[in-house]
């Protein structure tokens, strides 16, 4: 597949459209001017129970038996577009004329043309004042010539991946597979064929509103660079990290091919002290998205605007800031539940008690300085970069240094010929990711440690890579790529490793016996046979302890019977079942302990070594 082209000037005429001329749109409605009179107003009043007189809406009635002229308005309005949307409150584009000739293009929504709402609503708009003082009857209709004239156009609601057509929705334009951009004027319209469509953030009728602000920022800028040109950089600037940033951002603009064939879409962690890297390196990823660079705190979110924020765009990139364990509990459990693609349940405020859903459409990069460590779901869920201080040489400060630049000008030629692959990735996706999932699984040696979540992640990062590398010139290898995933993949499952519950507990007694309690804890809560090397534990004794050091330590704490559940099943390979007498069971009777568990370890350089970890007890 070759490169899309996209004119570098995008000032200049995309797809033979004129972008200073569509610009002009509104201006031009505005100019525009209304009739003053009916052409005929008899055939006005015979057809349709109004005619229009000196830029005012005017009915008869019969009054005492005599014909009068009454006056409805001292305005007139024609409905540029029925914008429709999802609701069964739709709105209009409506042009006011006031009889002195100012005109004004509004937004009113179904409900507004309600006759009280309506005369409330006209009354209200700026400049000077618009009345109504007919009755429902004389509304309906004026509405109803209205709406037999008024042309239509579907409301953008969620940007991103259109689900009605293979289209991509930024606030100012959209795109499609063969590199068109449809932009959005003044008003708000966009047409594609016989099509219309309305973007309200950038609407000029909205211009002055603040409700739009997120939305106006996720625009597409052309810029001058191109895909080959920005991952060279990427990677000349942040090494592997540049490229699994790469395949992490076109994983998302595909976000709903991949999760529909895999059921799940991690998250990019970016873990470091401040002042590494990681808000530059995110700015970077999001600018290809439009200019929404600062992110969304933790620590001011709840889990309710979380979720609401990953539903306002489909296949987009979002970047929570400020990871801290410290954060609320549900706020923590959206990290858990996201992954899964699982939908955010609210009650709404109404008087038949529906709820809202909430369906997770965007990937997401988080950053923090300090790891999920209260649960090894959360964790298990991310896929982590780790960033510290680095000496940055010639050829890397030049790479950022130009990738600054690019940024400023706009990363949108990269979007555009990514999004071009679209067909291919719904075509080729699942059959390559497999075939890159066995390939991992076959490397045993390697990947010993790696549970089946992990390698799944790797493989993850690497399938458009792989995807993508005959169709553009890449500046790694695939084999070097996977090398290094791998690599960083490493320590992150030691870390896994550390904050797993069986370890958090093993560590609490380790942390008590390097106290003052040696001689106690280990006569009375375990046991250790250096010869057998088998450790005998009497679990509730030990509960005390575990507690104390979770709630130090901010962990998240296990009740007896989970924890008892994990030390004694079968995913704890240090496990001894007990063979005491005829019917072999979990307990075993200790000499010294009397009812207690076993679990072998392994003599260490200075303790005792379970499930890959030395504890000093």
């Amino acid at each position: 597949m070759d490169n899309i082209i996209i004119p570098k000037e995008p000032n200049r005429a995309l797809n033979g459209v004129n972008h200073s001329a569509r610009r002009s749109e509104f201006s031009v409605l505005i100019k525009t001017p209304l009739p003053m009179d009916s052409l005929d107003p008899e055939v006005g009043m015979e057809k349709n129970q109004f005619y229009i007189k000196n830029g005012c809406y005017y009915t008869r009635v019969t009054l005492r038996g005599k014909t009068i002229e009454k006056v409805l308005s001292n305005f007139t309005m024609e409905i540029l577009y029925h914008i429709s949307d999802d609701s069964n409150d739709s709105k209009r584009l409506i042009k006011f004329q006031r009889k002195s000739g100012e005109i004004a293009i509004h937004e009113l929504s179904s409900s507004q043309l309600d006759i009280n709402l309506f005369k409330k609503t006209v009354r209200s708009f700026k400049g000077k004042g618009l009345l109504f003082s007919g009755n429902l009857d004389d509304l309906q209709n004026i509405t109803r010539v209205l709406f037999d004239n008024e042309n239509e156009a579907e409301e953008i609601t969620t940007f991103g991946q259109q689900i009605n057509m293979e289209a991509y929705a930024f606030s100012n334009c959209i795109i499609n597979q063969s590199g068109e951009i449809y932009k959005f004027n003044d008003a708000g319209i966009a047409r594609i064929n016989e099509e219309c469509f309305y973007s309200a953030p950038v609407a000029q009728l909205n211009s002055k509103t603040s409700k739009y602000k997120n939305e106006k920022e996720f625009a597409l800028e052309i810029g001058l660079i191109n895909v080959e040109e920005f991952i060279d950089l990427l990677y000349q600037a942040y090494g592997a990290h540049g490229v699994i940033g790469f395949s992490f951002v076109t994983s998302a603009l595909f976000r709903d091919i991949i999760f529909k064939r895999l059921r799940l879409f991690p998250w990019l962690f970016l873990f470091g002290d401040q002042g590494d890297g990681k808000s530059t390196f995110a700015s970077f990823l999001m600018s290809l998205f439009g200019n929404e660079l600062g992110g969304h705190s933790l620590f001011n979110s709840t889990s309710k605007a979380l979720s609401r924020l990953a539903s306002q765009r489909r296949n987009a990139l979002l970047y929570l800031k400020e990871y801290s364990n410290d954060i609320e509990r549900a706020t923590l459990d959206f990290f858990t539940v996201g992954y899964d693609g699982e939908l955010y349940t609210m009650a709404q405020k109404s008087v038949d008690n529906k709820t809202l859903s909430l369906e997770i459409l965007s990937a997401a990069i988080v950053d923090g300085n300090e790891l999920p460590s209260k649960e090894r779901a959360q964790l298990a869920r991310m896929i982590v970069l780790f960033f510290g201080k680095s000496r940055f040489t010639n050829e890397s400060t030049d790479a950022y240094n130009k990738l600054e630049e690019a940024r400023r000008q706009g990363l949108g030629q990269i979007i555009m010929s990514l999004y071009g692959y679209r067909s291919m990735f719904k075509n080729n996706y699942k059959i390559t990711y497999d075939s890159i999932f066995n390939e991992l699984k076959n490397k045993t040696e390697e990947l010993n440690d790696f549970d089946d979540r992990q390698v799944r992640h790797i493989a993850f990062l690497l399938c458009p890579f792989k995807l993508l590398e005959d169709q553009i010139n890449l500046p790694i290898s695939y084999e070097s790529l996977q090398e290094s995933i791998i690599e960083s993949f490493m320590e992150q499952v030691e870390l896994i490793k550390d904050i797993s519950d069986i370890n958090i507990f093993w560590a609490s007694l380790a942390h008590k016996r390097a106290s003052s309690y040696k001689e106690v804890l280990r006569g009375l809560v375990y046991y250790i046979d250096e010869d057998k090397e088998i450790l005998y534990l009497k679990l509730k004794e030990a509960i005390p302890y575990y507690n104390e050091y979770v709630n130090r330590n901010n962990l998240q704490r296990k009740d007896f019977a989970t924890l008892k559940s994990l030390l004694t099943g079968k995913g704890n390979k240090c496990f001894v079942r007990s063979k005491q007498g005829s019917r072999p069971g979990v307990a075993y009777t200790h000499a010294k302990l009397g009812s207690c568990y076993q679990f072998k370890f392994k003599k260490g350089n200075y303790g005792i070594i379970m499930n890959k970890h030395e504890y000093k007890l």
